[in-house]
Formats: structure tokens, sequence, C-alpha cells
């Protein structure tokens, strides 16, 4: 009999073990991208954290300087950006958003249009430190600004980051 509490026992610590990494493993991953889900239902899980809902999602792969796949099968369309398919301003944006788009923690906002027709996300993508990657795209000169109505919020950001690039003279605004 005491035999069978030692196993009991030891099974249930493997049990709890098991189950322990799990959860440990389940929050592993490149990035985390934090989404409200007020503001886009249906978009993934529910995790409930201090500071409200929020759904965390990892980037699984940066399409092109635009675009990303999300590990939920979700894609999202930058609003306010369009890269001209000149020099080599594409590649140039795909490696700029690889690099800003892997960071530890990333957060997406939504203006009125969430979707395009394609059924894609549309979102403002923020980092950590606060950056908008669309703006910083921009800024740099590896973007046009390009504000669709109803998706306006800030299209004076853009504007505004756009004579940066073209007064700095950057990437497609070089001579």
């Amino acid at each position: 009999m005491r035999s069978l509490g030692f196993m009991h026992k030891k099974s249930l610590f493997i049990v709890f073990s098991f189950c322990f990494m799990a959860i440990l493993c389940a929050g592993c991953g490149p990035s985390k991208i934090y989404v409200d889900t007020d503001s886009v239902p249906g978009i993934g899980g529910i995790v409930r954290f201090p500071s409200g809902e929020i759904t965390p999602i990892g980037v699984k792969r940066v399409v092109d300087g635009e675009t990303l796949l999300l590990t939920n099968k979700e894609t999202v369309r930058y609003i306010g950006v369009y890269i001209p398919d000149i020099y080599n301003i594409p590649k140039r944006a795909k490696d700029l958003n690889e690099s800003l788009a892997h960071s530890d923690e990333m957060r997406f906002e939504f203006d009125v249009r969430q979707r395009d027709e394609k059924g894609n996300l549309l979102a403002y993508a923020y980092l950590p430190d606060g950056r908008m990657i669309n703006i910083e795209l921009v800024r740099q000169g590896l973007a046009q600004s390009l504000i669709i109505p109803p998706n306006e919020k800030y299209g004076a950001k853009f504007k505004q980051a756009q004579a940066e690039a073209q007064k700095n003279k950057l990437g497609i605004w070089q001579e």
C-alpha cells in the first residue's frame, strides 16, 4: 500500500512537471503581438491580463515591407504606407520590417476600417519603445505616405515623416 502511494505521488509530480513545462513553452516564441480584442473580434484566443483582455500572437513571417503573416494565420497590412517597386526599395523595406517586426513584443492599433477587401487586417504596428513601424518605413524613405479614408487617424504624422525623408533625401527621395 505504501509503495502505491509513492507511485501515485511520483505520477502526479510527472504530470505536474509536464503541464508546467507545456505552459512555459506555449509562451515561447520570437515575438508577441498584443491586440485589443474589443477592437477586432474573432482574432484569436483571449488571455486576461491586469490591463485587460489581450491576445498574444506571434509573427510567423515577414512577407514584405508592409505585410506580416501571424501565427494565427492572419495577414496584417500596414496602414498609411505604399512601397513603390523602384530601385532596391522593396528589399530594403522588407529588411527593415524584418528587423523591427521581430521585436520581443509588438502592439497593433486599428483605425475605422479594420480589414481590406481581401480580408487582411489593417493596422498600425508599434514597438515596445513606442515607435510605429509604419511611420519608420516612411521616415527612412522606404515607403510613401498613403492615407486612404476612412483610416486617416495619423495622416499628419505620415505626411511629416515623408517630408523629413524628402528633406534628408532618403530612400526613394534620393537624387
